[in-house]
């Protein structure tokens, strides 16, 4: 009897350690949301010459991949991608792809700026399986786009890991923390 009750008084000390954890990570509902700041739309262009040792896409693949990676960032909705120089045929996958495109994304906007869109810093965490339809095939990909992220997007405390080793997939190859402008109506 000794030893059950030893063992619930136990079980009783671990649930309520977890609950004061949870307590201490989740937001507090007084906190305040991020400031709310003015930004515009600023057009960007992609121009990308893919090559990829280790992840292979079909013309609509990379596309989509691309789009992921612009929209995951903040991207205007309606953003522009090609890609050409990949054989169309159905099921068939290239190592090289040329990507092109034109992209809205928000930037910091001075106080006498006309056409402004309230906007928030909202955390962004990119890595395999986050969102689902990244892959950890998709290393060469992000390393490749990372010039134009990085370029066109508003960020800060950006933190971005690669790991790319060809012909192999690599668990945690590729991440990327930061916060990123995004509106704050959707």
């Amino acid at each position: 009897m000794k030893t059950l009750t030893r063992m619930l008084s136990l079980a009783a000390l671990g649930l309520c350690s977890g609950a004061a954890l949870a307590a201490t990570t989740e937001p507090q509902s007084g906190e305040a949301k991020a400031a709310e700041v003015k930004a515009r739309w600023q057009v960007h262009k992609l121009d990308l010459d893919y090559v990829g040792l280790t992840a292979r896409y079909s013309c609509d693949g990379i596309e989509d991949k691309v789009k992921a990676f612009l929209g995951a960032y903040g991207a205007r909705k309606g953003m522009k991608v090609r890609a050409f120089g990949c054989d169309m045929t159905p099921g068939h996958f290239d190592r090289f792809a040329t990507v092109r495109g034109e992209f809205e994304v928000l930037v910091p906007a001075d106080e006498s700026a006309t056409d402004t869109v309230a906007a928030r810093w909202q955390p962004l965490e990119l890595r395999a399986n986050r969102p689902f339809e990244m892959g950890e095939g998709d290393c060469e990909l992000f390393e490749q786009l990372r010039p134009t992220l990085e370029k066109a997007f508003a960020q800060r405390d950006a933190s971005y890991v690669t790991h790319c080793t060809p012909y192999q997939v690599g668990l945690g190859s590729w991440s990327i923390k930061a916060q990123v402008l995004r509106p704050s109506q959707p």
